[in-house]
């Protein structure tokens, strides 16, 4: 057998030549040639310098996490390797919604607009036993890009004639996340400190008490880095939002915060098929009493390990799981509590109470209704499309009051927005009335019928509107951002 050197390289290929050359008695004598092409040997992700580079060294998972954006180098080992003849580009599948599908990332020469996805050379040097090794980084663009798994695959290919010789897959999947670190991603946060506090952060305050005048923190685990967070935010993102297919993510819809943040305000509470049961009753058989619970992590350890609902959750519940889950998929995000929130069930923006004669509540006459506290989300992110009123901070509120579209889930309702009484999806008017409302109480008479007393205050509803400050455990009063 005779051995021919194409060139050097990877994919071995086998086949037959049959070498003629006649002689006198027209006899023709054959040769098997194995023709020896370039290949592939290993990939190395760098993961031990890409993820601190994209702030995603504490994640718990084997996965390479990476925020879009931003690029990420790669060592390819080639057998052997000529840059003149040879090209190593990538390209990866996205197998989120069940059908593969594949995002082609070609070799530049130079840096391209960040709404493509490309490869550059940046370097070779020689390996062990003959091999090359060969550095390339890859950028994803920055709001093109879907969060959620990608599997990449590294691709050996002739020059000239664009032949394929070998094609390799990245050792770990690739999970790609949103980017606060990156002033053209929608969810950018110019400040350091807060991102450090509203991704970064894994421990909390909410703030709680029966009023204004006793209100107290309770501590808080996100825990967003943990495996159980990651896993659960992924499957989340899988499932159905609602009745129907209308409001499922799809590769589209996960490039955008917005799309996300009211998703996960769905797939929070259980209402419509997720992780939290509510429960008001005071009364809480076979779960666990909203006060016992001390992080995200219990709760989200226990739905990933038994997959079924966990039992039970209120408001500051649902706001500390949905804080977690926007912090691990990489949008700032912080609880925030109001003191004398309303709920304002007719949508008129007025807070209708009925009281007995004694003052104890009439379920019967009241339409509406006044808790102590109530707590939900603030997700940060830009909505140019919707004006600079929509942009900043947005209320993201997965405790299940009313459905919006059919399904319990409340928001991204831009704070900007909602203070100047703007209007626009979503769910603007119910958030305004939350902490704008007009408040009108009736007080019956001994006789249950008549109207004994009447009280109407246009600054009863929305006090004391508070968060964990950056940096610190103090209160931020943030009233002013949304009165």
């Amino acid at each position: 057998m005779a051995h021919l050197w194409i060139s050097a390289g990877s994919v071995v290929t086998n086949y037959t030549v049959i070498a003629t050359h006649p002689n006198a008695s027209n006899i023709y004598d054959t040769a098997q040639i194995t023709v020896i092409f370039p290949e592939i040997m290993s990939i190395d992700t760098f993961a031990a310098i890409n993820k601190p580079l994209h702030h995603t060294e504490l994640y718990r998972t084997n996965a390479l996490v990476l925020r879009r954006g931003d690029p990420f180098s790669t060592h390819i080992e080639l057998s052997a390797f000529d840059g003149n003849a040879y090209e190593v580009s990538f390209y990866s599948v996205d197998t989120f919604d069940g059908v593969p599908m594949t995002n082609d990332i070609p070799v530049s020469v130079s840096d391209l607009d960040n709404t493509q996805w490309y490869c550059k050379f940046i370097s070779e040097q020689p390996g062990t036993n003959g091999s090359v090794l060969v550095e390339m980084e890859i950028r994803t663009p920055v709001n093109e890009c879907p969060m959620g798994e990608h599997e990449f695959f590294a691709r050996l290919s002739s020059k000239s004639e664009g032949t394929v010789y070998d094609v390799h897959d990245f050792p770990d999947v690739v999970i790609m996340l949103f980017n606060p670190w990156n002033a053209d991603d929608a969810v950018y946060l110019s400040a350091d400190t807060a991102r450090q506090e509203y991704v970064m952060n894994q421990k909390g305050q909410i703030w709680m008490g029966r009023d204004v005048r006793s209100k107290a923190p309770k501590d808080w685990t996100y825990a967003q880095f943990e495996d159980c967070a990651l896993s659960v935010l992924l499957s989340e993102l899988r499932a159905l939002s609602g009745a129907t297919q209308i409001d499922t993510l799809n590769r589209t819809t996960r490039c955008i915060p917005v799309r996300i943040a009211r998703h996960l305000s769905a797939r929070v509470n259980s209402n419509d098929g997720g992780i939290l049961q509510g429960n008001w009753s005071g009364s809480y058989p076979g779960g666990t009493d909203p006060l016992d619970w001390q992080g995200s992590d219990e709760i989200l350890k226990q739905y990933n390990r038994t997959e079924n609902v966990v039992k039970y959750g209120q408001c500051w519940v649902f706001a500390g799981t949905l804080t977690t889950l926007l912090r691990s998929a990489g949008i700032p995000s912080r609880p925030v509590t109001n003191y004398n929130s309303a709920h304002d069930t007719n949508g008129d923006g007025i807070i209708d109470v009925t009281l007995n004669f004694d003052y104890s509540p009439n379920n019967a006459r009241s339409i509406d209704s006044v808790w102590n506290y109530h707590v939900w989300s603030e997700a940060w992110m830009q909505r140019p499309a919707r004006g600079v009123n929509y942009c900043g901070w947005q209320v993201v509120d997965a405790t299940p009051q009313e459905k919006s579209e059919g399904t319990y889930q409340c928001g991204p309702a831009a704070v900007s927005a909602v203070k100047l009484n703007l209007g626009g999806t979503y769910d603007n008017g119910f958030v305004r009335a939350e902490v704008n409302a007009r408040f009108r109480m009736d007080v019956l008479a001994l006789n249950g019928r008549t109207v004994d007393d009447h009280l109407e205050r246009t600054d009863y509803i929305g006090k004391d509107i508070s968060t964990k400050a950056i940096g610190c455990n103090d209160r931020d009063d943030i009233t002013t951002n949304y009165k």
